[in-house]
């Protein structure tokens, strides 16, 4: 098989369809053999295949970047949750204290500084809390994900209604992919949030997060954050496209090889998604944290939010437009390595098992 990544619809590749015709016609004509109906048709058995090599390219390209890019990740997921009111709020203090209060708010400045930070505060392995929920939320995550999505976007390109509409099937295969995702790891990303901005141990393991959060917020504390991350489909919605199509554009120049290709289209994709859907993310993060993350907090109201109307009040009103932007910084450092390790390491993974599996 060659490495060259197929230029169709699906990105792997298959039979053509002679071979194809030829195996399901070989197949037919021997259908009179006595144990014809234990017999599975040869492209059955490769849709099967296929979905399993999605669903494990999928789990290792997930855990890959989830262990490479943990510190990056547990420093966002801080600034996002970090509530710093703008000046308006501070207006009726003296020019001294207003200053103590809006510095004291702001326990992390920058990506560096929020290292410095939590390493000189809470030691080196801070950088790295919830990794454990990282893995076991990443690897079902990109499974359901990539499986999903490889489903609906080859269902789809056999559709009369979208066949002959690529861009809309990528968008439509994404968004659901996208909504499946979100109900199966919901509960996964609301403990890895609550693992990575205790400072106190709250939580002194994953199952015991899972038992304190079930047995103080019920069953809907396990799903917080997930209206926004509904919402947040968008993301998704975009990135997926946009690097299906920035691939299939790039593959037309032959200057570039298969990686450099994956690296520009998984890049580009990933900040233009992120530029377009960053508050969702934010939203999403703070109602997971529930307020529980308010030792890192230290001169903002830190009441837990009531819902995401009532967040996306607040945060306007509190801490202006740039609230919706916290850690933002920190997300463009991180979404682009993110990006090119998920999707490349997918790509090749997936490339690597059909090559052992033909």
């Amino acid at each position: 098989m060659t490495n060259k990544l197929s230029e169709d619809i699906s990105p792997y590749p298959t039979p053509s369809p002679s071979i194809t015709e030829q195996r399901l016609s070989d197949y037919s004509q021997h259908s009179s053999h006595p144990l014809r109906n234990h017999q599975t048709p040869p492209l059955v058995v490769k849709q099967k295949r296929d979905k399993t090599i999605h669903a494990t390219a999928g789990s290792l390209s997930g855990m890959l970047a989830a262990i490479t890019l943990a510190p990056l990740d547990v420093i966002r997921t801080r600034l996002m949750i970090q509530r710093i009111p703008h000046k308006a709020h501070y207006t009726h203090l003296p020019s001294q204290i207003h200053q103590q209060q809006h510095h004291a708010a702001s326990p992390y400045r920058g990506v560096l500084g929020a290292m410095k930070h939590m390493i000189k505060t809470e030691g080196f392995t801070s950088l790295y809390k919830g990794l454990g929920t990282n893995l076991l939320g990443y690897v079902p995550n990109w499974a359901v994900y990539f499986t999903s999505y490889e489903h609906f976007k080859s269902s789809f390109a056999q559709s009369k209604l979208l066949k002959d509409h690529v861009m809309l099937n990528h968008l439509t295969s994404s968004m659901l992919s996208g909504v499946i995702t979100s109900f199966v790891v919901s509960p996964m990303w609301v403990i890895k949030t609550r693992m990575q901005t205790q400072v106190e141990k709250q939580y002194t393991g994953i199952y015991h997060a899972f038992q304190e959060i079930l047995r103080k917020e019920g069953i809907r504390g396990l799903y917080r954050g997930l209206t926004p991350s509904l919402f947040g489909t968008i993301h998704v919605g975009v990135q997926f496209p946009v690097y299906e199509f920035l691939k299939k554009e790039l593959k037309k120049d032959t200057t570039f090889n298969n990686m450099t290709v994956i690296i520009i289209a998984s890049s580009a994709s990933k900040i233009i998604a992120s530029m377009i859907a960053y508050p969702h993310e934010v939203l999403r993060s703070r109602l997971q944290d529930h307020a529980h993350g308010k030792d890192i907090q230290l001169a903002a109201n830190y009441e837990p939010y009531k819902g995401m109307k009532d967040a996306i009040y607040r945060i306007w009103h509190e801490e202006g437009y740039r609230g919706f932007y916290r850690g933002m910084a920190a997300n463009f450092v991180r979404v682009v390595p993110a990006a090119v390790l998920t999707l490349g390491s997918f790509e090749l993974f997936s490339q690597y098992l059909h090559k052992k599996l033909d």
